[in-house]
């Protein structure tokens, strides 16, 4: 069986393009730069070609993670036992691929014989502040461990309405190895609690907060000083139903983020 190191280019920005209405059927001549990163991955996946070694980090991404929400994405555990899924009245429209032996490589550290979930998902969603309906192809890879341990999503969401649209990238790294805190869930989407994990490399005051999809708190969950190590808690849920971002931010560090759903 072969094995390939992919290398994730993250690109801090999203892209935004417009269609002539008068056009009859005008797709670009030239793929974008998502999806010729798309199918550079998948070529990489596949064995078809090796990529180059390029020295990366998530940083920039993690900073712009609160301008993605609402259902622009869904977590690993949406699609992990599901051909299809459908939440809050979204029918999705999926499809997977699995890879093994993968090895990746991303913000300098390496990762072995991992499975990558490829994951291609359509589906349509009004934005409820707007009113706007939204129709999304999105594009997903989760990287997961021998043990079943999610360590890396790299999602490429492409979303329209009328003649606009947009692409956005977002990286995810799940995975501890740098003195940053990484934030789990589980389940996810919750119904009356869920499991809180924190995996935290540097000891400091914390805080856990929800924010709602325009990113304003709505609840402190958690505030504490909490040492190295890992750390799980079980938080009772009092929120409607719903997509929010759960906030773990210290005083040295930077914020990290999790999506979290609410059934």
């Amino acid at each position: 069986m072969y094995r390939q190191t992919l290398l994730l280019l993250l690109l801090p920005f999203g892209k935004i393009w417009a269609q002539d209405a008068g056009a009859e059927q005008a797709p670009p001549a030239v793929a974008t730069p998502y999806e010729a990163e798309i199918a550079q991955t998948v070529a990489g996946l596949k064995g078809a070609v090796t990529p180059g070694r390029t020295q990366l980090t998530t940083g920039k991404e993690n900073a712009a993670q609160t301008a993605i929400a609402h259902f622009d994405y869904f977590p690993f555990d949406y699609y992990r036992n599901a051909g299809s899924v459908a939440e809050q009245g979204i029918q999705h429209e999926t499809s997977r691929e699995n890879h093994v032996h993968v090895n990746l490589e991303i913000d300098g550290r390496h990762f072995e014989q991992l499975t990558c979930y490829q994951v291609e998902d359509k589906y349509q969603a009004v934005y409820q502040p707007t009113g706007i309906t939204y129709q999304y192809d999105n594009t997903s890879f989760f990287y997961e461990d021998p043990e079943g341990k999610l360590i890396a999503s790299v999602i490429y969401i492409r979303k329209k309405t009328g003649n606009l649209g947009n692409e956005q990238k977002l990286v995810l790294l799940h995975a501890a190895g740098n003195n940053e805190p990484v934030i789990s869930i589980a389940p996810n989407p919750v119904r009356r609690s869920f499991t809180l994990g924190l995996q935290i490399n540097t000891g400091d005051d914390y805080e856990v907060r929800v924010l709602d999809i325009q990113q304003k708190p709505v609840a402190l969950l958690l505030k504490k000083n909490i040492q190295p190590g890992n750390h799980k808690y079980t938080v009772p849920v009092n929120l409607a139903p719903g997509h929010y971002l759960l906030m773990l931010k210290g005083s040295k560090s930077k914020p990290s983020f999790q999506k979290l759903i609410i059934e």
